[in-house]
């Protein structure tokens, strides 16, 4: 149980930083207009920020999964990841296609790291009752 626990805790700690990270980086690369300082990021930004979203994601559930050994942990990862856009869009007003866009990322993201540590061992509880083998 403690491994699950700390192996979950690792992807989300793992993607937090990549997001952080990629974040400063996007914004370092492509900075606002320097006349004024409350212009919102280009679309150029937006879309890196969104890239690194789905970097971040990814590799997070993929390491918690694998961690943790269960394939649901991929699943907690994603949806937390997922959760924290949906906080930003309501606190900072944002372009409707970047919410739109950055969970779908995040969503194919979670599924695949899923979907990767299903075929390095990680367990699925639901294999227990799939019938077909």
């Amino acid at each position: 149980m403690l491994r699950r626990i700390l192996g979950t805790l690792a992807g989300v700690v793992l993607a937090v930083v990549i997001t952080s990270l990629w974040e400063m980086t996007a914004h370092y690369l492509m900075p606002p207009p320097p006349t004024r300082l409350d212009v919102a990021p280009g679309a150029p930004t937006l879309a890196a920020v969104i890239v690194g979203y789905g970097v971040a994601t990814f590799l997070g559930a993929l390491t918690a999964a694998r961690l943790a050994r269960v394939d649901w942990a991929a699943l907690i990862v994603g949806g937390l990841m997922m959760a924290s856009v949906i906080a930003l869009v309501v606190l900072m007003p944002h372009p409707l296609w970047f919410p739109a866009l950055s969970l779908a990322v995040m969503a194919v993201a979670t599924f695949a790291a899923r979907h990767l540590s299903l075929g390095m061992g990680a367990y699925s509880p639901s294999a227990a009752f799939d019938q077909s083998t």
